[in-house]
């Protein structure tokens, strides 16, 4: 029996973790915008199967962001956390290889898997829910998935400067569970 599909009815708990294990198993790190094209064209592809509209920012025939909108007016939010990852060094120091994305403990072990792929994967999930709601939403949920992060902040840089704007954002990014309200 299969589970049923995040954007058609109720999302399972296991769709996060399905999604996150995809997401680590695509390397996305690299200098400047550009190393995320594979994770944004998985996604592309993704919402494309739920009917989602989205709009990618590429540079050099290589995709970086994802953006999709929901619900109209305001109050608006963005949901925002980066596709990009630091390297992973040396594959001999890893325990579990760091693309593998395996799932052992209740715990998903791999490059990005907490930073912040695992913050994209909610998000994702929860848009796709959203969208199936859009009709019915007091307002707009802007979905921002950027590149270059962990190189100065690039992706959302550059979406600030296309226009991006909103009354509150969320930033997936860790904080060992101590919420910032500011950065």
């Amino acid at each position: 029996m299969g589970r049923k599909v995040a954007g058609y009815g109720e999302p399972q708990a296991g769709d996060v973790v399905d999604l996150l294990r995809s997401l680590v198993a695509r390397p996305s790190y690299g200098e400047g915008l550009g190393p995320e094209d594979a994770v944004v064209r998985f996604l592309a592809a993704r919402f494309d199967a739920r009917g989602i509209p989205y709009v990618i920012r590429e540079t050099g025939g290589k995709a970086y962001n994802l953006l999709a909108r929901t619900g109209e007016g305001r109050p608006s939010i963005v949901l925002n956390s980066h596709l990009d990852t630091v390297p992973p060094g040396d594959p001999d120091r890893w325990d579990v290889p760091p693309f593998a994305a395996r799932l052992a403990d209740g715990k998903v072990y791999g490059r990005g898997a907490c930073d912040a792929k695992a913050s994209v994967a909610a998000m994702v999930v929860a848009f796709e829910r959203l969208w199936t709601e859009r009709d019915h939403l007091g307002g707009e949920v802007i979905l921002s998935l950027v590149g270059a992060e962990e190189t100065g902040g690039l992706g959302t840089r550059r979406e600030i400067e296309l226009g991006l704007r909103a009354d509150a954002a969320i930033v997936g990014e860790p904080t060992r569970l101590t919420p910032h309200v500011a950065h």
